[in-house]
């Protein structure tokens, strides 16, 4: 049984014919369904092109580290940072990374730069070490931090004598999705700030 659209016209007889008579056609031509299928599929088209189009995520800047007065920027080509004042930033190519350290500043520091950097504090060889997240240049690091026995000491930084360990690894950040391991060695725990400090200080080479 088809649906009457005359009710709403009741008082207008001509008007409540004529309307009836239209929309019958109408339905009965089946352009109705037409109409609302072409509706239904140009909604879900406009729906997929808005979807598709919108503005990829804005990655989040990097947050602004206010070093000491003195501190000096220091560059190395994959990467740069700021250390203390006298800092001096010495490096070398080997095959297939860069490898280098920091003279001249209160602390001891090492870094190397390639596919297989990485830090020479582990679980094996220190269980009882701390690891934490340090977001440096917008991206995630791993920090890490122990202490060193006087062996180790001499062994990775030879002449420091400085036994409190701080490491920074980013993972396959910097230029050529090569990773950056970063080390310090320091007197006390009282430098983890400055070291710290150094390390979000950190912006890789785009």
């Amino acid at each position: 049984m088809q649906r009457r659209f005359s009710e709403p016209f009741a008082d207008f007889p001509v008007a409540a014919a004529t309307w009836e008579m239209t929309m019958n056609r109408f339905l009965a031509s089946g352009k109705f369904l037409a109409l609302l299928l072409t509706l239904v599929i140009a909604g879900g088209i406009g729906y997929w092109a808005w979807s598709g189009m919108k503005a990829p995520p804005v990655a989040v800047p990097s947050a602004i580290v206010t070093t000491p007065p003195g501190w000096v920027k220091l560059d190395g080509g994959s990467f740069t940072l700021y250390a203390p004042p006298g800092s001096q930033l010495r490096q070398a190519r080997g095959a297939g990374f860069t490898y280098g350290d920091i003279i001249g500043s209160p602390y001891c520091v090492r870094f190397q730069a390639g596919p297989h950097a990485g830090l020479m504090m582990t679980k094996k060889s220190h269980p009882d070490y701390s690891e934490s997240t340090l977001v440096v240049d917008g991206h995630p690091g791993t920090l890490r931090q122990g202490v060193l026995s006087a062996n180790e000491q001499q062994f990775w930084f030879p002449g420091c004598g400085a036994p409190v360990y701080f490491g920074l690894f980013l993972a396959s950040r910097a230029p050529g999705g090569e990773s950056l391991a970063i080390e310090v060695t320091a007197a006390d725990e009282d430098a983890r700030d400055n070291v710290l400090m150094m390390f979000q200080s950190i912006r890789l080479a785009k």
